[in-house]
């Protein structure tokens, strides 16, 4: 597995509820992903495809704290954030992800890429 990007997953345990479907859907439509997954937590077990980044329940306010404390966790230099209630629905293009993370790799004044199709 390629290690210069992670994806990072940001929930809390409040949506652990729809976490074993937005983890089958990812199995069905990005069974090729190349990067590791860590999937942020309050401490719920998180689906087997996702390293856990298990932070402390906030409120919803100091939301965003948690996710650049778990961001901050990730190794890799690089990475996809992912919120789970965007759900899969079709199959993933591995290879505009692989072209986006080396757009950032070779032009280091380039710091987001955003990828995203609104139906």
């Amino acid at each position: 597995m390629n290690r210069d990007v992670g994806v990072l997953v940001t929930s809390y345990d409040g949506y652990a509820d729809i976490w074993p479907i937005a983890a089958e859907l990812f199995k069905r439509f990005w069974p090729d992903r190349p990067w590791p997954m860590y999937w942020m937590s309050n401490g719920a077990q998180v689906p087997s495809m996702a390293l856990p980044i298990s932070l402390p329940e906030v409120h919803r306010t100091e939301w965003g704290h948690n996710v650049a404390v778990a961001v901050e966790r990730i190794p890799e230099p690089s990475f996809l954030l992912w919120v789970e209630e965007i759900l899969l629905l079709s199959p993933i293009p591995t290879e505009v992800f692989i072209e986006a993370a080396e757009i950032m790799r070779t032009h280091a004044r380039i710091g987001i890429v955003s990828l995203s199709r609104y139906y």
